[in-house]
């Protein structure tokens, strides 16, 4: 009877050593899974990740907050980038401080609703064209930040909807 008593506590110890070599195994393949992800993240273009980015956090965000992206070795996206930073950057001051003035009376929509409602680059670039408020500065920068948000989409083989 003791044999049967020994040779199932030997048996038991031995299941639950093997069942932790098993679980060992388990974190070792998912360590190494991700180590080779990890590896062919690095040859991935930086255009797609860009993209990942975007399609997460949104085009404006990603650009403005969430990176600036020093790890991208173009010279040309970092140049489109600036430019956008810096045309997003104009017209989101001049909104800030002529908002009153920024309303179309066709659609009954003001500038800054739209941005909070849709936020800032799909009430900019999507949403609505602007084209009936008559603030000339305001369809400058609104043209500008256009033109740089869209060479910069254009660059990442991205499409703003």
């Amino acid at each position: 009877m003791w044999q049967l008593i020994v040779g199932g506590i030997l048996g038991f110890g031995a299941s639950e050593l093997l069942g932790r070599d098993e679980k060992q195994k388990d974190k070792d393949t998912i360590k190494e899974f991700r180590e080779r992800i990890s590896e062919l993240e690095e040859f991935r273009p930086y255009q797609e990740k860009i993209k990942d980015d975007i399609n997460h956090e949104g085009f404006d965000y990603s650009f403005r907050g969430y990176s600036s992206y020093d790890k991208v070795n173009s010279k040309k996206f970092h140049t489109l980038r600036k430019k956008y930073v810096t045309d997003a950057n104009a017209i989101e001051n001049y909104i800030d401080k002529t908002d009153d003035d920024l309303y179309d009376e066709k659609y009954e929509i003001g500038v800054q609703d739209a941005i909070d409602k849709e936020g800032f680059d799909n009430a900019l670039l999507t949403y609505h064209d602007w084209k009936d408020i008559k603030d000339k500065k305001y369809q400058t920068l609104l043209k500008n930040y256009k033109k740089s948000a869209k060479a910069l989409a254009k660059h990442l083989n991205y499409e703003i909807t």
